[in-house]
């Protein structure tokens, strides 16, 4: 929402300086959101807990089938089955925090297992292969804007104007001007995917660009399954009925970023309210009382 509404904004800033004082202000509101979220961020890494939270984090990610109903784990099985080796996890983060890079370190400090798994009689281990931030991280390349030029009210304020004022907006454009690579990288990684994920995200308007991607990518490889972890299904409800529901509307609004006839990956992709690090914010909710009782 803030992101849309930052591309709405534009309509209020007028005169040859235009484009300058919404960059002062885009800017400002970056800095201080960074220094927020480095507040919760420390909050989670300072923690005494922080051994059992990496623990119950990575323990948390054999999980992914939790919340399937029954048919929806035989379609994902038939086809994930078939793929050899051991479960290689990658993270491609949105949201601007660390955590998932310091848990890493602590989890190759305290010598952390994934398991193993079992392919046609063979024994693989699992393993952590990338963490990619897309949007960059509080201390570096953050990221926050539009997708496209047309959620900007007036573009034309940028009209005559360093490249670079304008491009700060549009994210795929910002990511270029950091010249990291990480587009590519991020799309290397989806690539090579198998199953996607998507967890703690609204799929809104402003990444429309990767929803786009991985509807490309279901339609190239037909084994592609696609989970999305929605905290705001209904839960709970003694019928069905408006569960199956509120799954039909969130894959058309999915499937709506890439039109065409995308009906047939219906199937393949997986809406689930279980939330699978659901441990996980248990032992943060002990921490908080604990702390509230210190």
């Amino acid at each position: 929402n803030a992101e849309l509404a930052f591309g709405q904004d534009t309509s209020n800033f007028k005169g040859k300086n235009a484009a300058y004082d919404f960059c002062d202000c885009h800017d400002d509101f970056c800095e201080e959101l960074a220094k927020y979220l480095k507040s919760k961020q420390e909050k989670v890494l300072k923690s005494h807990k922080l051994s059992t939270i990496v623990k119950s984090f990575y323990a948390s990610l054999s999980n992914y089938q939790k919340g399937l109903s029954e048919v929806q784990t035989t379609a994902l099985s038939s086809d994930v089955n078939e793929i050899s080796g051991g479960y290689n996890y990658s993270f491609i983060v949105f949201n601007y925090t660390e955590i998932i890079d310091a848990f890493y370190e602590k989890f190759l400090k305290e010598n952390l297992s994934l398991g193993k798994r079992i392919y046609k009689n063979s024994s693989y281990t699992n393993s952590i292969k990338d963490i990619i931030h897309v949007h960059g991280t509080v201390n570096q390349n953050m990221i926050l804007g539009v997708n496209d030029v047309s959620q900007i009210s007036e573009p034309q304020i940028f009209d005559n104007q360093p490249a670079e004022l304008f491009d700060s907006l549009i994210k795929v454009n910002t990511n270029k001007m950091n010249e990291a690579l990480t587009d590519e990288k991020t799309l290397k990684i989806l690539n090579a995917s198998d199953l996607i994920y998507i967890y703690g995200m609204s799929i809104g308007d402003t990444d429309a660009i990767w929803w786009q991607r991985i509807i490309k990518l279901m339609n190239k490889k037909r084994s592609l399954h696609v989970i999305i972890y929605a905290f705001e299904s209904p839960k709970d409800v003694l019928l069905r009925r408006k569960i199956i529901a509120f799954e039909r509307t969130l894959k058309e609004k999915f499937l709506s970023f890439s039109p065409g006839k995308n009906e047939d990956l219906m199937e393949r992709i997986h809406i689930i309210s279980y939330n699978i690090f659901e441990k996980l914010s248990e032992i943060m909710k002990e921490k908080e009382l604990t702390d509230q009782t210190a």
